[in-house]
């Protein structure tokens, strides 16, 4: 971990790897291996990983935030939503709600990203980047006003200004599509 800390991703990985091949039944060493692969691309090596954790320990919390993941980095949002749905119900964190109400966006499952994004800012009424779910909720619903009070709101809260135009710009270009 000292190594992946310092910004040496790659020998980090090959000290996991090292770690492995003395003992692979080694739940986070696994675990770190798989998140370095998957954020080199390397979509086999962080399936691989994540499979062996399944089977080696199934209701580890690094288990199931890997599969989440996995199943996210590889765009298989309807797999990934049980996994950061159960993250959630152990560590309600601002990142686990982020990623659930995004599967949800993508799959346009908009009741359950609407639902998810109102228990999110619940616990988190200051978090800016659920402003931006929002904003890009009530687009898909037609409210572009309301969209537009959003990333505002999101900006007051302290998202940059850059991505919160990113998220305006994005907004924009599907309503071009529609």
């Amino acid at each position: 971990r000292i190594l992946k800390n310092m910004g040496r991703i790659n020998d980090a990985y090959l000290d996991y790897q090292a770690i492995l091949e003395i003992d692979s039944s080694l739940v986070e060493p696994r675990y770190m291996h798989g998140i370095i692969a998957l954020s080199n691309n390397d979509y086999a090596t962080a399936h691989s990983d994540f499979t062996k954790l399944a089977a080696i320990a199934p209701d580890d919390a690094y288990t199931i935030d890997g599969m989440a993941m996995y199943y996210y980095y590889t765009g298989e949002f309807n797999k990934a939503i049980p996994f950061f749905s159960k993250l959630l119900s152990n560590n309600p964190s601002i990142e686990n709600y982020s990623s659930l109400i995004m599967c949800h966006l993508f799959l346009e499952q908009l009741a359950e990203a609407s639902s998810t994004i109102a228990d999110a800012m619940k616990l988190y009424p200051l978090e800016g980047r659920f402003y931006l779910h929002r904003a890009y909720l009530n687009h898909l619903y037609y409210r572009h006003n309301d969209s537009d009070s959003d990333i505002k709101r999101a900006i007051e809260l302290g998202i940059p200004t850059n991505e919160a135009n990113s998220w305006r710009e994005i907004i924009h270009n599907s309503m071009k599509t529609k």
